[in-house]
Order: structure tokens, then sequence, then C-alpha cells
């Protein structure tokens, strides 16, 4: 496993991110921290609702079947809401591609809709809805508290650039990503040991590659460097690759497992680590609805929690995120800006619907 170096200097803090986002391998298979992290917050999410059920007095047999519920349609839902939203045609030309965990990922929003909609079919005729979600709601805060921890451990879903001394390198997902979108190189990862910890916003990092394709002089090879390479690096968000020079690059004599090989010298961007900012804001929620949920009334815990999250998620994007170069009005055209806004309208009218709620009943 990759090791954690971290340097504390006078007036800030210098950390490159190297961890090994694989935990262990079993019979083939890769078991990730995310994964991992995620069946331990799935977990504690259900250790809540249990506590949720005994303290009301309710049947746990009822908890059983909407754990089900949960699970198939908070899958659905995620994996839909990311087709939909980053290759909507793929998704409707090849509906097995739902199912192909190799492909694609999960959305949020999409999992929050498509677990909502669970609940509506659970719900309906027979139980209260505000009862059902208002448990979920406060169940998903500890779910989602170690989602974002795996996120971080695997270097996913990291923030824009700090564009000062304090921030994190990620180096892991920055290693990987060259032979995953360029189609003529085979492998790719950060020397680790190569990595200089400077006092500065960039970092010098060395990238080994390998070629799939045989090249059939030295110059094909350089062009290749010089062109497609040299392009996707300076289009990373968390590299600097200075446009107007050359790529700095050292090709290998010698073929490595009969490949050729080449050394890149670029420079890595610390970014904000908004995994552990939302880890924090998540955890923070849920110890402070542990026990209000209780005291409030039916649906006001959802819509306290609707308006937070996803204000928060809106903000996010908006200081961390894509869209931290953009004006605040511009910003609201945003299709993610649209769906975080529809939310917190629709957080208010649960929140004033609740108002006229008494506090927890039965929903048989």
């Amino acid at each position: 496993m990759k090791t954690l170096q971290i340097s504390f200097m006078p007036y800030f803090l210098n950390i490159i991110w190297s961890f090994d986002p694989i935990l262990f391998s079993i019979f083939g298979f890769q078991i990730t921290w995310l994964a991992f992290l995620s069946v331990i917050g799935f977990g504690f999410g259900y250790l809540f609702l249990y506590y949720s059920y005994r303290r009301e007095k309710k049947s746990t047999k009822e908890l059983e079947l909407l754990t089900v519920y949960l699970l198939i349609f908070g899958f659905l839902g995620a994996r839909i809401g990311y087709f939909i939203n980053q290759s909507p045609i793929n998704f409707f030309s090849d509906l097995q591609e739902t199912v192909n965990f190799s492909v694609g990922g999960f959305s949020s929003q999409g999992g929050i809709l498509g677990i909502l909609f669970g609940l509506i079919v659970y719900s309906f005729g027979k139980r209260n809805f505000w009862q059902i979600v208002d448990k979920v709601a406060v169940s998903g805060l500890i779910v989602a508290f170690f989602v974002n921890i795996g996120n971080f451990l695997s270097s996913n879903d990291f923030g824009s650039p700090t564009k000062s001394n304090l921030g994190i390198a990620f180096t892991e997902q920055t290693g990987s990503l060259l032979h995953e979108v360029l189609d003529k190189v085979s492998t790719s990862k950060v020397l680790a040991d190569t990595i200089q910890k400077e006092e500065t916003e960039f970092i010098p990092i060395k990238i080994e590659i390998s070629f799939i394709e045989e090249f059939n002089n030295r110059n094909e090879i350089e062009t290749y460097l010089n062109t497609e390479v040299k392009q996707f690096l300076a289009n990373q968000p968390n590299l600097y690759e200075p446009q107007q020079s050359n790529l700095k690059y050292q090709i290998a004599d010698q073929k490595k497992d009969n490949k050729i090989t080449a050394e890149l010298s670029t420079f890595i961007i610390k970014n904000h680590p908004t995994q552990l900012y939302a880890a924090l804001f998540y955890l923070i929620l849920f110890i402070l609805f542990f026990n209000r949920y209780f005291k409030l009334s039916v649906g006001k815990t959802t819509s306290f929690l609707f308006i937070l999250i996803f204000l928060y998620n809106s903000l996010s994007i908006y200081y961390f995120g894509s869209l931290e170069n953009t004006s605040f009005i511009s910003s609201l055209i945003n299709h993610a800006q649209w769906i975080n806004i529809s939310f917190i309208l629709i957080g208010i009218i649960l929140f004033i619907k609740s108002l006229n709620q008494p506090s927890r009943v039965s929903y048989y």
C-alpha cells in the first residue's frame, strides 16, 4: 500500500495524498475503500433505523422490508441518474449498462430521487410516508459521512485548486487517468518516490507511462507526447502543464515488459478536499438530528435536511467546485445548481406543510 506523505510547514499544511484506493483483492475482485466504507455506512444507517423503530415501539419486521426497498430503489436511482446526467444516449441504447459496475458511476441526487420514489411505493395506501422518510433522512446522514470518507481515500470528487500553498495534492487519480483516457497509453502511474515536496502552489511530479501501440520511430513517440499527451495534461484541473513550452519527458532506451515506456515531468496542484468538508458537514448534522428527530413534528426533519444539504451543495459547487470562477448569477444557469435549488424549494414546501403536523405518531 502506498504511503501518505505529510509535511507541516510554519504557516501552511503541505499534503501529498497518494493513498491506495484498493483495500484488498479476493478471487480476482478488487474491494475499494469506497465500497468498504459505503457498506459500513449502510450498516450504521440500518442501526439508527433499528434504534428508532425500537424506541417508537414499532415492529422491526417492517424494517426488513423497508431495507429491501431502500437498496433496490436507491441503487437504480443512483445508476439511472448518473447515466441520464452523463451519458443519456448510452443509457437509452443499452439498458444493461445500468448494472455493469465497470462502467460509469453513481449520482447522489439520482439516489435520493430513487429512494423517495421507493418510499412512496412502500408506503402507498398502508403507511405514513412522512414518518418513514424522516427516519430514512437521518440514517442517510451517517451513510453520506462514510461515503465521503471513502471518496477521500479513493481520491474521488475533490474540489477546485486552492491557488495557494494550502490544500491537498491528489496524486493517485492523476496517475491512472492517462491510461484510462488515452487509447495509446497502456499503463500510467505517478512515481511516488520522485515527488518533491515544495513550499509552493505547484508540486513537481513524474509520471511513468507505457504504450499499447508500437511506434515506427522515436519521432512518432515524441510527436504523440507533445500533442495528445501534452494536451491531456494541460486540461486536467489538478495539474499545471504550461501551454507555451514542450512537454518534459524521457523515453526509456530499454523496453519494460515488451513495451515502450516514458517518464513525464509536470506539476500537480493542491485542491480543496471537498470530500472531507462534506463528511464533516454530514457528521455534524447527524449528531444534531440524532435525538432532535424524536422531538420534531412529522416531516420537519426531512424539510430541514433538504434545505441544509442542498444549500450546502449549492455553495460547495460555487466556492470549491466547477463554478468557482463564475459569478453567482451565472452559476444559477448550471443544471447542477437547478437540481440543488429544486430540492431546496421542495424542502421549504415540506417545512410549511409540517407546521401543522403532530410530533411522532404511528404510521400504521
